[in-house]
């Protein structure tokens, strides 16, 4: 998407969501705002619940206005065949190939490697940035892997034990079999290519790798090469893992 216009687009919110995230309404009670005219956007009464408002936007309720929270928490689904990085010296495909991180530049916590895919989490609030990658937190990242064979029962117990990679000992995980040649592994570390490395560690290559899950944050409402603002609940319980509520 090209132009102010396009990016405008690409930066909304519901209104209903936004007045949830950004005041003591419930989203029912948004609703229920709306519906009943107390709602206004730039001095015009919405009665839809779903009008997309924009970061411009000024939103009352009863005629007090809405602060819009300093803050963006955003989730994103990258696809395979990106960087996790804003641009590349060898042109290859990268977070500005998408207009809102072209525009806001947001700090993340999560990298995926070239031909990973999945979850990464993004924001501007750098005292949640920095617990996400600290590891006393112990944050769960949960994937779903695909191999070349199978992991046999001895290596799976050895792997959820913690190997030692790259003279590093990991720290103990989960490793579940939910197909043929198909796991669900959960780590609370974030070493480079670490899961890569693990199979790598039995001579088992990794054909596929989807990060599905950080803490208790999911990509199951968001498509490859989507984002969505964190909910109120999202955030909240995003905050209890990370020790800031």
């Amino acid at each position: 998407m090209a132009g102010n216009e396009g990016l405008k687009r690409w930066w909304t919110l519901r209104l209903n969501r936004f007045i949830a995230f950004n005041s003591e309404f419930s989203r029912r009670e948004a609703d229920e705002l709306i519906f009943s005219g107390n709602v206004s956007v730039n001095g015009k009464v919405v009665i839809i619940p779903g009008y997309e408002v924009g970061e411009d936007d000024s939103v009352t309720v009863k005629g007090h206005k809405i602060n819009k929270s300093d803050f963006l928490y955003v989730k994103f689904y990258k696809p395979k065949g990106f960087l996790t990085s804003y641009g590349d010296s060898h042109g290859r495909k990268n977070l500005e190939d998408f207009e809102f991180f072209k525009k806001t530049k947001l700090a993340y916590s999560g990298r995926l490697d070239y031909d990973s895919e999945g979850l990464i989490l993004f924001s501007n609030d750098g005292s949640l940035i920095h617990r996400m990658q600290t590891p006393k937190f112990n944050i769960e990242k949960e994937y779903i892997v695909y191999t070349n064979r199978p992991l046999n029962d001895d290596d799976k117990v050895e792997m959820e034990k913690g190997l030692i990679i790259d003279g590093f000992k990991l720290k103990s995980c989960s490793i579940d079999k939910i197909g043929r040649n198909k796991y669900r592994v959960i780590i609370s570390e974030g070493k480079k290519r670490q899961i890569r490395k693990m199979f790598g560690y039995f001579k088992i290559e990794v054909e596929k790798l989807i990060r599905i899950r950080i803490a208790n944050i999911t990509v199951k409402d968001i498509g490859v090469g989507e984002f969505k603002f964190l909910t109120k609940n999202e955030l909240k319980g995003l905050k209890e893992c990370l020790g800031l509520e």
